[in-house]
C-alpha cells in the first residue's frame, strides 16, 4: 500500500521533476567537468540524493554522476498524511544502486526526515494537494466515524428506559425481595432444626433401644410368671382334689356312724320292750 501511494505521489509532479532534474543534472555535469569533487563530498551527495528519490532500473542513466534534487514539501506532506492515516510507524528503506568502477554495491538507507517532520493536520491541507488514494482514505475515515457516532446515538436512545417500565421493574424487584425475605424467615427455624436434627435422631435411637430392652425384659418376666402361675395352679388343683377325696371319706364315715346309731336305737327299743 505504501509503495503504491509513493508511486502515485511521484507521478503527479513528474513533468516538473523531470525538467528540474535535467537542469540540475546539466549543472552538476558542467561543474563535475570543470572541477572534480573529493571522495567525501561525492559520498555525501550520493547519500543525499539517495534519501530523496530512489533510482530504478527504468530511470535515466547518469552520464556525469548527476543526482536529483531533495524532495519537495509536497512529497513530505503526502508522506505525513500517510503516517496520519496509519499510525503504525515504519521506517522507509531505500535501495540505492551505486555504480563504481568495477562492481555494484547496494546501500540501504533510512530517511530520518520522514520521522522528524512535524505532523500536519490532514483536514487543513488543500484538497488539490492530496492524491486520489489519500482523499479516498480520508473520506472513508470520516464516513466510518459518522457511522460510529450514529450507532452510539441509536444505542443510547434505545437503552433509555421509560419511566413506567422503570417503576414496574422496581415494583417487581421489591416484590421479589419481600418474597425472598419471607422465604428466608420461614426457612431459618427449619434450618436451626436441621442443625439439631442429628442430635435428636441420636437421642431417639437411644430411647428406642432402651424401650426395646425394657420390652424384652418384661416379656421374659411375663413368661416366668406365667410358668409359675401354671405350677401353682396345678398344685392347688392337686390340693383341691385331695380335699374333695377327704370330704367324701368323711361323708362315708358320717353315714356309717348314723347307720350304727339307728341300729343301736332299735336294739335299745327292743330291749326296753322285752323288759
Amino acid at each position: 500500500m505504501r509503495d503504491e501511494e509513493a508511486v502515485h505521489a511521484d507521478e503527479e509532479p513528474s513533468g516538473t521533476a523531470k525538467t528540474e532534474d535535467s537542469g540540475i543534472a546539466d549543472d552538476l555535469g558542467n561543474e563535475g567537468e570543470s572541477m572534480p569533487l573529493p571522495p567525501a563530498q561525492r559520498q555525501q551527495n550520493r547519500l543525499t540524493t539517495a534519501s530523496g528519490r530512489p533510482q530504478t532500473s527504468m530511470g535515466r542513466p547518469g552520464t556525469a554522476m548527476a543526482r536529483p534534487a531533495p524532495p519537495k514539501l509536497k512529497k513530505k506532506q503526502i508522506a505525513e498524511v500517510e503516517r496520519k492515516v496509519e499510525p503504525v510507524a515504519e521506517t522507509s528503506t531505500v535501495i540505492v544502486d551505486e555504480r563504481k568502477e568495477d562492481d555494484e554495491d547496494f546501500v540501504v538507507e533510512t530517511d530520518p526526515t520522514i520521522e522528524n517532520v512535524e505532523r500536519v493536520d490532514a483536514d487543513l491541507l488543500v484538497s488539490d494537494e492530496h492524491g486520489g488514494l489519500v482523499r479516498t482514505i480520508l473520506e472513508t475515515k470520516k464516513g466510518l466515524e459518522a457511522g460510529i457516532d450514529e450507532d452510539a446515538t441509536k444505542f443510547l436512545s434505545t437503552s433509555v428506559f421509560d419511566e413506567n417500565e422503570r417503576e414496574k421493574t422496581k415494583k417487581e424487584v421489591d416484590k421479589m425481595q419481600k418474597a425472598i425475605q419471607q422465604l428466608t424467615q420461614t426457612t431459618h427455624p427449619l434450618a436451626r432444626l436441621f442443625d439439631y436434627v442429628q442430635e435428636d435422631v441420636d437421642s431417639m435411637v437411644k430411647e428406642m433401644d432402651e424401650w426395646r430392652n425394657e420390652t424384652k425384659k418384661n416379656t421374659v418376666e411375663l413368661r416366668e410368671r406365667n410358668a409359675n402361675s401354671v405350677d401353682s395352679a396345678e398344685r392347688l388343683l392337686m390340693t383341691l382334689k385331695e380335699l374333695e377325696d377327704e370330704i367324701k371319706d368323711m361323708r362315708v364315715a358320717v353315714a356309717r356312724t348314723k347307720a350304727n346309731i339307728i341300729v343301736n336305737e332299735q336294739k335299745i327299743r327292743t330291749l326296753i320292750q322285752n323288759l
